[in-house]
């Protein structure tokens, strides 16, 4: 569904990502993991089109997006929600909802709200209450609801349970892995490395801008080398 070839990229003349090949499977959660500064939110932001590519391609169902703008990968069917700010704090729920439609009719919006409250009973609760007002919990189910709104096939998360108490943290990776069984593909970074590897499908190591792993995530759980190394995942 995605395919990474030989990506070169960064911010400016800063080169972050080197010779990067990836491959993501349609219907399946991908946890990227790594230390920090490896490059992991550099390389789903340069699928969105928010960095620099140097060289190399992204495909995405093998379409060409890698010089697309951001609002057009959007429109192809990936939504991507950031660790931080991806709610605007001074607008409701409803308001967040509504501008997550922008790009539809009003008849269309209205409708794709009605469907999103359905798939997230928890937003409809504080429908009319301003995101600044929630907990991180809820601002990332909210920050969910609005990404559905776009009835993405993939989604790519920037560690989402970051700072977040353990029973939220335990109901946002609840609803990634309920959404992924709706036939979503889930891209997940993730500090907590063995708790994202546990629920994951496929997992892709990264080190220095460099792809040090990619396969299956059980696998790497198993792997004594790796996961002590860069995963501080002691071996039994």
């Amino acid at each position: 569904m995605l395919k990474i070839s030989g990506l070169n990229a960064g911010y400016g003349k800063f080169q972050v990502l080197f010779d990067v090949d990836v491959e993501v499977k349609k219907g399946k959660i991908v946890t990227i993991v790594g230390p920090n500064g490896s490059g992991k939110s550099t390389l789903i932001k340069s699928v969105m089109g928010l960095t620099k590519v140097y060289s190399g391609k992204i495909l995405f169902k093998d379409e060409d997006i890698t010089h697309l703008p951001t609002h057009l990968v959007t429109k192809r069917g990936i939504s991507y929600l950031p660790q931080t700010g991806n709610v605007f704090g001074n607008l409701t729920v409803e308001e967040n909802l509504m501008l997550a439609g922008y790009t539809l009719s009003k008849e269309e919006t209205k409708k794709r709200i009605e469907e999103t409250l359905e798939e997230f009973p928890l937003v409809k609760k504080y429908l009319r209450k301003k995101c600044g007002f929630l907990s991180g919990g809820e601002r990332q189910m909210v920050a969910m609801a609005m990404a559905m709104m776009r009835k993405p096939e993939m989604i790519l998360f920037d560690e989402p349970v970051a700072s977040l108490s353990p029973k939220a943290a335990a109901e946002v990776l609840k609803k990634i892995m309920e959404l992924n069984e709706k036939g979503i593909t889930v891209i997940l970074i993730e500090q907590a490395a063995k708790k994202a590897l546990q629920l994951a499908d496929d997992a892709i190591l990264m080190t220095s801008g460099k792809v040090a792993y990619k396969g299956s995530a059980k696998n790497l759980l198993a792997h004594p080398e790796l996961g002590k190394v860069y995963l501080g995942i002691k071996g039994k």
